[in-house]
């Protein structure tokens, strides 16, 4: 089939107008689309040939992973803490700091015998002597002991100063009785080293009753 001629004519365009027909013929829309150009591959082995190029279609890149949101941590927060080593036991206190209230040490196994009867002791803080005239009304402070009646005037004088031998020299200890209205009056007065001082308290009246079914036992250690 022979093309249509047309005719170009200023201000007309083409005569007769391209395509009138509104359903084309085939052939004709055929003729006139732009033919696909298919890509070649061409090798020289002495002959020129030529095949269809391999379009290789790459596989879609992998999504890239998120950026980590986790802080690094730090050398020393990622370090587990150390638990503190166990200190070793201190040494043992000399004699000279040894306490006299102190009880004795026991070995593992060991057992103590406890005294049969304890008296019960107030021993005024201050070494002043109270039933003097010029500490009427005044009050003082004082310390509560628990002591075997197998002690000895002399054991409880060293306990209380915490001096032993020359050093304990020139004290003694007395028993007081309240009078009423802060007003204290002297009893028995036992000096360290002296003839009753090596006696036991209960021979002195100082007894378990002391403190239980009669009252407690007040008294001063003082200097001569």
């Amino acid at each position: 089939m022979d093309p249509v001629p047309y005719t170009w004519r200023a201000g007309t365009g083409y005569t007769p107008a391209p395509n009138p027909n509104p359903n084309p013929n085939p052939e004709i829309q055929i003729q006139l689309q732009p033919p696909t150009i298919i890509p070649m591959t061409c090798y020289n082995h002495s002959y020129y040939f030529c095949t269809p190029a391999q379009v290789a279609l790459a596989a879609p890149a992998a999504p890239a992973a998120p950026a980590s949101t986790t802080s690094k941590k730090s050398s020393t927060s990622s370090k587990k803490s150390e638990a503190p080593k166990p200190q070793p036991p201190p040494a043992p206190a000399s004699e000279s700091h040894k306490s006299g209230n102190a009880p004795p040490k026991l070995r593992l196994g060991s057992n103590y015998m406890f005294p049969p009867e304890h008296t019960k002791l107030h021993i005024f803080n201050k070494s002043s002597k109270v039933w003097e005239e010029k500490y009427k009304g005044k009050s003082f402070d004082f310390k509560q002991f628990t002591v075997a009646t197998t002690f000895t005037p002399s054991m409880v004088i060293e306990n209380v100063l915490g001096k032993t031998g020359d050093d304990a020299k020139g004290w003694a200890i007395t028993e007081v009785v309240e009078i009423g209205d802060g007003e204290w009056k002297k009893g028995t007065t036992i000096e360290y080293g002296g003839d009753k001082s090596g006696g036991s308290l209960a021979s002195m009246g100082w007894s378990g009753k002391r403190g239980n079914s009669l009252p407690p036992v007040w008294a001063v250690v003082h200097r001569v």
